[in-house]
Protein backbone atom coordinates (compact mmCIF):
# COMPACT_ATOMS: atom_id res chain seq x y z
CA UNK A 1 0.00 0.00 0.00
CA UNK A 2 2.55 2.54 1.09
CA UNK A 3 4.67 1.46 -1.90
CA UNK A 4 1.94 2.03 -4.17
CA UNK A 5 1.58 4.93 -3.00
CA UNK A 6 4.64 6.57 -2.53
CA UNK A 7 4.85 5.53 -6.62
CA UNK A 8 1.50 7.49 -6.82
CA UNK A 9 3.32 10.71 -5.55
CA UNK A 10 6.20 10.27 -7.71
CA UNK A 11 4.68 9.87 -11.02
CA UNK A 12 2.58 13.05 -9.75
CA UNK A 13 5.79 14.73 -9.47
CA UNK A 14 7.22 13.63 -12.80
CA UNK A 15 3.86 14.63 -14.69
CA UNK A 16 3.89 18.26 -13.15
CA UNK A 17 7.76 18.81 -14.29
CA UNK A 18 6.83 17.61 -17.65
CA UNK A 19 4.26 20.47 -17.70
CA UNK A 20 6.94 23.28 -15.83
CA UNK A 21 9.39 22.38 -19.02
CA UNK A 22 9.68 25.49 -21.14
CA UNK A 23 7.22 25.43 -23.98
CA UNK A 24 9.06 25.08 -27.48
CA UNK A 25 6.34 27.72 -28.58
CA UNK A 26 3.35 29.34 -28.29
CA UNK A 27 0.87 26.46 -29.01
CA UNK A 28 2.44 24.48 -26.11
CA UNK A 29 2.25 27.40 -23.75
CA UNK A 30 -1.13 27.45 -24.47
CA UNK A 31 -1.76 23.75 -24.14
CA UNK A 32 0.14 23.37 -20.81
CA UNK A 33 -1.70 26.48 -19.50
CA UNK A 34 -4.92 24.66 -20.49
CA UNK A 35 -4.57 21.42 -18.82
CA UNK A 36 -2.38 22.34 -15.88
CA UNK A 37 -3.25 20.95 -12.55
CA UNK A 38 -3.79 24.55 -11.40
CA UNK A 39 -7.05 24.88 -9.68
CA UNK A 40 -8.94 26.47 -12.39
CA UNK A 41 -10.29 25.81 -15.65
CA UNK A 42 -9.45 26.86 -19.15
CA UNK A 43 -11.32 30.05 -20.32
CA UNK A 44 -13.21 29.92 -23.47
CA UNK A 45 -11.20 32.35 -25.17
CA UNK A 46 -7.98 29.85 -24.76
CA UNK A 47 -9.53 26.75 -26.01
CA UNK A 48 -10.63 29.14 -29.14
CA UNK A 49 -7.03 29.68 -29.45
CA UNK A 50 -5.65 25.92 -29.24
CA UNK A 51 -8.55 24.96 -31.59
CA UNK A 52 -7.15 27.48 -33.49
CA UNK A 53 -3.74 26.43 -33.47
CA UNK A 54 -4.90 22.67 -34.38
CA UNK A 55 -5.98 23.67 -37.99
CA UNK A 56 -2.55 24.21 -38.69
CA UNK A 57 -0.50 20.87 -39.69
CA UNK A 58 2.20 22.39 -37.96
CA UNK A 59 0.59 22.46 -34.42
CA UNK A 60 -1.49 19.69 -34.75
CA UNK A 61 0.46 16.47 -34.09
CA UNK A 62 2.05 18.45 -31.52
CA UNK A 63 -0.90 19.35 -29.84
CA UNK A 64 -2.75 15.77 -29.76
CA UNK A 65 0.91 14.20 -28.61
CA UNK A 66 0.34 16.46 -25.02
CA UNK A 67 -3.41 15.69 -24.98
CA UNK A 68 -2.96 11.31 -25.31
CA UNK A 69 0.20 11.43 -22.81
CA UNK A 70 -1.56 13.67 -20.40
CA UNK A 71 -4.00 11.06 -20.50
CA UNK A 72 -1.89 8.86 -18.92
CA UNK A 73 -1.31 11.19 -15.86
CA UNK A 74 -1.25 9.64 -12.06
CA UNK A 75 -4.44 9.85 -10.41
CA UNK A 76 -3.25 12.49 -8.10
CA UNK A 77 -3.41 14.69 -11.65
CA UNK A 78 -7.05 13.97 -11.54
CA UNK A 79 -7.77 17.99 -12.48
CA UNK A 80 -5.01 17.94 -15.43
CA UNK A 81 -6.70 14.63 -16.68
CA UNK A 82 -10.30 16.34 -16.21
CA UNK A 83 -8.96 19.53 -18.18
CA UNK A 84 -7.62 17.36 -20.79
CA UNK A 85 -10.22 15.67 -22.02
CA UNK A 86 -12.29 19.23 -21.61
CA UNK A 87 -10.03 20.35 -24.03
CA UNK A 88 -10.39 17.17 -26.21
CA UNK A 89 -14.02 17.76 -26.10
CA UNK A 90 -13.68 21.71 -27.16
CA UNK A 91 -11.11 20.51 -30.13
CA UNK A 92 -14.43 17.40 -31.09
CA UNK A 93 -16.36 20.42 -31.36
CA UNK A 94 -14.25 23.59 -32.71
CA UNK A 95 -11.63 22.05 -34.38
CA UNK A 96 -10.62 20.27 -37.76
CA UNK A 97 -12.56 17.09 -38.51
CA UNK A 98 -9.83 15.10 -38.68
CA UNK A 99 -9.57 14.52 -34.57
CA UNK A 100 -12.69 13.24 -34.53
CA UNK A 101 -11.08 10.05 -36.70
CA UNK A 102 -7.56 10.92 -34.28
CA UNK A 103 -9.86 10.40 -31.14
CA UNK A 104 -11.90 7.56 -31.98
CA UNK A 105 -8.95 5.97 -33.31
CA UNK A 106 -7.58 6.43 -29.30
CA UNK A 107 -11.33 5.27 -27.52
CA UNK A 108 -9.71 2.60 -25.55
CA UNK A 109 -8.02 5.16 -23.41
CA UNK A 110 -10.71 7.40 -23.15
CA UNK A 111 -12.75 4.53 -22.19
CA UNK A 112 -10.50 3.42 -19.54
CA UNK A 113 -11.37 6.78 -17.91
CA UNK A 114 -14.83 6.05 -17.72
CA UNK A 115 -13.45 4.03 -14.70
CA UNK A 116 -11.40 5.97 -13.28
CA UNK A 117 -10.83 6.61 -9.76
CA UNK A 118 -8.91 8.78 -6.76
CA UNK A 119 -9.77 9.67 -3.63
CA UNK A 120 -8.78 12.26 -1.16
CA UNK A 121 -9.37 10.89 2.14
CA UNK A 122 -12.82 10.07 1.67
CA UNK A 123 -14.19 12.92 -1.43
CA UNK A 124 -14.11 11.18 -4.66
CA UNK A 125 -11.78 13.39 -6.81
CA UNK A 126 -12.40 11.11 -10.24
CA UNK A 127 -16.24 11.56 -10.54
CA UNK A 128 -15.55 14.31 -13.22
CA UNK A 129 -13.33 12.27 -15.15
CA UNK A 130 -15.43 9.85 -15.54
CA UNK A 131 -18.36 11.80 -16.38
CA UNK A 132 -16.45 13.59 -18.92
CA UNK A 133 -14.90 10.68 -20.33
CA UNK A 134 -18.34 8.76 -20.89
CA UNK A 135 -19.66 12.15 -22.51
CA UNK A 136 -16.77 12.63 -24.91
CA UNK A 137 -17.61 8.29 -25.56
CA UNK A 138 -21.00 8.77 -26.44
CA UNK A 139 -20.53 12.05 -28.64
CA UNK A 140 -17.44 10.47 -30.76
CA UNK A 141 -20.31 6.95 -31.11
CA UNK A 142 -22.88 9.33 -32.92
CA UNK A 143 -22.22 11.19 -36.00
CA UNK A 144 -25.57 13.07 -35.66
CA UNK A 145 -24.50 14.14 -32.70
CA UNK A 146 -21.05 15.27 -33.24
CA UNK A 147 -22.18 16.99 -36.56
CA UNK A 148 -25.05 19.11 -34.45
CA UNK A 149 -22.43 20.05 -31.92
CA UNK A 150 -20.27 21.00 -34.39
CA UNK A 151 -22.41 22.77 -36.37
CA UNK A 152 -23.69 24.58 -32.60
CA UNK A 153 -20.51 25.40 -32.46
CA UNK A 154 -19.82 27.15 -35.13
CA UNK A 155 -23.15 29.36 -35.31
CA UNK A 156 -21.81 30.31 -31.64
CA UNK A 157 -18.35 31.49 -33.36
CA UNK A 158 -19.72 33.52 -36.21
CA UNK A 159 -22.18 35.20 -33.29
CA UNK A 160 -18.80 36.45 -31.62
CA UNK A 161 -16.43 36.37 -33.86
CA UNK A 162 -17.87 36.57 -37.08
CA UNK A 163 -16.82 35.07 -40.20
CA UNK A 164 -13.91 37.09 -40.84
CA UNK A 165 -11.69 33.44 -41.04
CA UNK A 166 -14.00 31.84 -43.33
CA UNK A 167 -11.38 32.43 -46.15
CA UNK A 168 -8.47 31.49 -44.02
CA UNK A 169 -6.00 28.96 -45.30
CA UNK A 170 -3.72 26.37 -44.18
CA UNK A 171 -3.40 22.44 -43.81
CA UNK A 172 -7.25 22.36 -42.79
CA UNK A 173 -10.69 23.73 -43.43
CA UNK A 174 -10.41 26.72 -41.35
CA UNK A 175 -13.71 26.95 -39.32
CA UNK A 176 -15.72 24.08 -41.04
CA UNK A 177 -18.33 23.76 -38.55
CA UNK A 178 -19.70 20.32 -40.72
CA UNK A 179 -18.97 17.03 -40.43
CA UNK A 180 -18.90 14.15 -43.17
CA UNK A 181 -19.43 11.70 -40.72
CA UNK A 182 -17.06 9.59 -43.06
CA UNK A 183 -16.17 6.69 -40.98
CA UNK A 184 -18.83 6.06 -39.20
CA UNK A 185 -18.73 4.22 -35.77
CA UNK A 186 -20.46 1.14 -35.36
CA UNK A 187 -19.90 1.20 -31.06
CA UNK A 188 -22.92 1.56 -28.76
CA UNK A 189 -25.49 3.75 -29.37
CA UNK A 190 -24.00 7.36 -27.96
CA UNK A 191 -26.67 10.43 -26.51
CA UNK A 192 -24.70 13.27 -27.48
CA UNK A 193 -24.03 15.97 -24.82
CA UNK A 194 -25.25 19.37 -24.86
CA UNK A 195 -22.64 21.48 -22.69
CA UNK A 196 -20.36 23.50 -24.29
CA UNK A 197 -17.54 21.70 -23.39
CA UNK A 198 -17.21 23.21 -19.81
CA UNK A 199 -17.84 20.88 -16.69
CA UNK A 200 -17.31 21.36 -13.31
CA UNK A 201 -14.51 19.97 -10.83
CA UNK A 202 -14.32 20.90 -7.12
CA UNK A 203 -10.54 20.95 -5.45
Amino acid sequence: MTSSFTLDRLRSAVDEVRAQVAPKNETERRVYEAISNKNWGASSTLLNEIAADVRHYEHYSMVMKIIWESLNAAGRSWRQIFKTLSLLEHLIKNGPERIVEDSRDHMHKIRTLTDFNYYEGTTDRGSGVREKAKQIMDLLSDNTAIREERANARRLRDKFVGISNSGRTGGFSGYDGGYSGGGSYSGGGGGSYSGGGGGSYSG
